[in-house]
């Protein structure tokens, strides 16, 4: 029995294989998480990827979907499902905690398939609607410039968000392709309790026997020409899985997020495990650092990181996630321009972190921009939430009091205002210029809980 290759040796392949049906203008099937590109909707992409190839159970693709071994064969596989990362090339740079995760899995950057590798124009004869199908990991409707060309073709999907009834409910219709829609803290949780017998039957259900690593700081396989063993593939997988997992539950500790198909999955992705030395504890903190490491990036760059945005009634909201307060990026901002903005430093302070936040919405032409922002507390170890809307078109501005109205109770917003905060209280307290700030007291919702009451207070002006 041939023995199942690593995920590096399958991003090889797929790569050459949407290079060669490209040229050749033959059917693709794409796996594509959301717009933010998080790391949740990035694990969820590679796993569904290589575990869909990598199926020989499924009687609809049993002649043309070839099983993901190797003996050493050089020639291309039939049939692939392409992981596609909805970021270009250039966006990978501004993710340290992904680049942290590349690390530790043995992958590198340029491995990734981005939107940089597909054509620029959708739908052309290039890659023309009719040649592609798509399943959808971590959202349930194509949404952007690809939404516009493909969403038709859109067959499954694993997610966690709410339903927008954009996938076919027919088994026929999705041609084998799931429609899997729970909550979870973390899709990656669903995608590996989908696939959870495809992992045993490719690479057995015993659990892993623990083997103490090398001394080499090098990581063992570097390419499709080695031969990494069994249990070091899954050990790859496993920690590609949890590190998502563990980032969006707190390391399960957080009771508002995690489920039991996360508890179920990390119960499962640990026996999987044969480095002897793996601390889940201190790879989650491991991890988390890195996701809030944002010392290196510009104003821009944080808010692009983790966005994604949405057209309601021909009005585009858009809303960044920002693991930093208000006044961190302020006071960024306000470094980054001190020498582009005249005037006194009270007048740097006042302008920065508005221009670059109107400046932001402007280019992506939103009619509404949203930042939520999280932190905790070094000195009380509180975690907070705060929200800032812009409104940047006129006829727009009705929403921000419905929205306040409608979920002002349920999300716990609180009027932002505190003594020496510079900016930020300037911008709560500056309505006539279209910017409103609050705290968010009750912190268990997130932009998956948020951003849908957003859409809703747009969609009905």
């Amino acid at each position: 029995m041939s023995s199942p290759i690593s995920l590096r040796t399958f991003l090889l392949h797929a790569r050459s294989h949407l290079e060669a049906s490209l040229r050749q203008k033959q059917p693709l099937h794409f796996i594509i998480g959301n717009e933010s590109a998080d790391l949740d909707s990035i694990t969820s992409t590679l796993l569904y990827a290589y575990f869909r190839s990598s199926s020989s159970n499924n009687s609809s693709q049993r002649s043309t979907v070839p099983s993901l071994t190797t003996s050493h064969s050089t020639a291309a596989f039939s049939r692939y499902y392409i992981p596609v990362l909805n970021i270009p090339s250039a966006d990978i740079s501004i993710r340290p905690e992904l680049l942290t995760l590349l690390r530790h899995v043995d992958l590198e950057q340029s491995q990734l398939i981005t939107l940089s590798d597909l054509p620029s124009a959708p739908h052309t004869n290039v890659l023309p609607a009719e040649n592609t199908s798509w399943t959808l990991v971590d959202h349930n409707a194509l949404q952007g410039t690809l939404g516009s060309a493909y969403s038709s073709r859109v067959l499954g999907c694993i997610d966690h968000h709410d339903d927008e009834g954009k996938v076919p409910l027919s088994e026929e219709q999705r041609g084998g392709e799931p429609r899997v829609i729970e909550v979870a803290g973390s899709c990656t949780s669903l995608v590996i309790e989908h696939f959870r017998s495809v992992w045993d039957g490719m690479l057995g259900s015993a659990q892993a026997t623990k083997i103490t690593p090398s001394s080499e700081t090098t990581p063992r396989y570097q390419g499709a020409d080695t031969s990494p063993t069994q249990p070091e593939i899954a050990t790859q997988l496993a920690k590609l899985a949890l590190a998502s997992i563990l980032i969006d539950t707190s390391n399960l500790q957080n009771e508002d997020k995690t489920t039991s198909h996360d508890q179920h999955a990390v119960a499962f992705l640990s026996t999987k495990i044969s480095d002897e030395e793996f601390d889940r504890k201190a790879y989650f903190r491991t991890l988390q650092a890195a996701k809030k490491d944002l010392d290196a990036l510009s104003v821009d760059d944080v808010l692009r990181k983790d966005y994604k945005k949405w057209n309601e009634g021909g009005r585009t909201l858009g809303v960044s996630s920002v693991v930093k307060p208000l006044e961190w990026l302020s006071e960024k901002a306000r470094t980054e321009t001190r020498t582009a903005v005249g005037g006194s430093e009270e007048h740097v302070q006042q302008q920065a972190f508005k221009s670059d936040v109107q400046a932001f919405a402007k280019a992506r032409a939103l009619a509404v921009y949203g930042i939520m922002t999280t932190s905790t507390s070094a000195k009380t170890g509180e975690f907070t939430r705060e929200l800032m809307l812009y409104v940047r078109e006129p006829a727009a501005t009705g929403m921000v009091q419905m929205f306040e109205e409608k979920a002002g109770e349920k999300l716990g917003l609180e009027q932002w205002h505190e003594e020496g905060k510079g900016e930020v209280l300037r911008l709560s307290e500056a309505k006539a210029s279209g910017f409103q700030v609050w705290r968010q007291r009750k912190v268990e919702n997130s932009r998956k809980q948020v951003a849908p009451l957003l859409r809703e207070a747009l969609a009905s002006l």
